[in-house]
């Protein structure tokens, strides 16, 4: 009977330490993630932000979580005084692709908003600026 009980008591450990946290801190993955609620890994979106502001190549990749369960992935690359973003749906189809040659940043209580502007491409045609990110912080 002991030795059930300590075999018993062996798999629970090695099962309660396979539910610890990741040895992957979400600052060391290359994805912002973005829903109604929540922004994960903000840090990576205001370093590809800085990077642009002094002109430093950069990329970032964003997934938009929708209410509604679609969750959008956007490739954004800063090259050649341009930013271009990819937006397609995750896992499936290619929406949209465009280019802006400006970037802002602007913060109202715990949230901050990043839009693009000086846009070209056949989805933004009439727009003044997009928002890119809408970032909840606490």
């Amino acid at each position: 009977m002991k030795k059930i009980f300590c075999i018993l008591l062996v798999a629970c450990g090695l099962a309660i330490s396979g539910c610890n946290k990741s040895d992957i801190d979400i600052d060391d993955t290359n994805v912002v993630t973005e829903s109604h609620e929540f922004t994960g890994n903000i840090k990576l979106f205001e370093k590809f932000y800085s990077n642009v502001k002094n002109r430093k190549e950069a990329h970032v990749e964003i997934i938009h979580i929708g209410k509604d369960g679609t969750d959008i992935k956007s490739q954004v690359t800063y090259s050649n005084n341009m930013i271009n973003i990819s937006r397609s749906v995750v896992g499936g189809d290619f929406i949209e692709k465009y280019s802006c040659k400006n970037i802002d940043k602007r913060t109202n209580y715990n949230q901050t908003n990043y839009y693009v502007s000086d846009c070209k491409g056949e989805a933004v045609e009439g727009l003044d600026e997009i928002e890119l990110l809408d970032a909840h912080t606490n």
